[in-house]
């Protein structure tokens, strides 16, 4: 009798750690994705199952959504996934990235404001709940500690000081992984044509503008983004006038 009794304390203490973490009695709890995943939500699932494998020596279990399939309770979703849309906690309309960490019960969601910023989320879990120091890409290139139990961290919604942040130069997918896991992201698009700052209808109002003061009959059809310009300062004009005749013979 005392030994079963020991035997289902037992039991009942393993079955109350695995409820009150990630990561307990050696058991995962399983990565969701969304039932179609973007591309940078499906590498930050593996970023994540990888790293989760390093530090605790066993690989989760990682399911996909499913229409009509009930969702687990227990559970790393990553991305957009159905379960967060359900929460109705919507993301603020902020410029830049928006780094995500969301705790509803034991389902522990990350997740940005893109997908690229899903990967920063990822690598932001990775360095605070696993406790991994990214120095330099690939594993060799981090440092941590193996772990018999991960728990739940808070909540957190993290915008970075820089709205934009981007490492040039990077070749090859370790380099890129590394960069997104310890915060970086993408800079939008730069160029020195107005055709890709601006769009398709504010581009042809400046070619409208552009050509209404290159002609003289411009001012009776200039547009509403039209503004007055000086005429431009011919060569000669607004200089002291010189004959070089006159000034010679003073001279002589």
């Amino acid at each position: 009798m005392p030994r079963l009794l020991a035997f289902n304390c037992l039991l009942l203490l393993a079955v109350t750690l695995r409820a009150g973490g990630l990561f307990e009695a050696g058991a995962w709890a399983p990565v969701v994705l969304p039932a179609t995943p973007e591309t940078e939500e499906w590498y930050a699932a593996q970023t994540l199952l990888d790293w989760c494998e390093r530090v605790t020596g066993v690989r989760p279990e990682l399911i996909a959504e499913q229409p009509g399939v009930a969702l687990p309770a227990r559970g790393l979703f990553v991305g957009r996934t159905a379960a967060w849309q359900a929460l109705r906690r919507p993301l603020p309309d902020v410029e830049g990235d928006l780094l995500v960490r969301d705790v509803e019960g034991e389902a522990l969601f990350l997740l940005g404001t893109n997908p690229l910023a899903t990967r920063a989320a990822v690598g932001r879990f990775c360095e605070q709940a696993l406790g991994v120091c990214f120095a330099f890409p690939g594993p060799r290139g981090a440092d941590w500690v193996m772990r018999s139990s991960v728990g739940v961290p808070a909540a957190e919604r993290f915008r970075p000081a820089f709205a934009w942040r981007e490492i040039s130069g990077l070749s090859n997918e370790l380099s890129q992984e590394w960069a997104y896991n310890v915060g970086y992201g993408k800079a939008p698009e730069f160029s020195h044509g107005f055709f890709r700052a601006f769009n398709q209808e504010v581009f042809a109002d400046f070619l409208e503008d552009f050509e209404n003061y290159r002609s003289p009959e411009g001012s009776a059809r200039r547009t509403a983004n039209a503004f007055p310009r000086s005429a431009p300062v011919r060569a000669g004009e607004g200089k002291a006038q010189i004959d070089p005749v006159s000034r010679a013979s003073s001279l002589g």
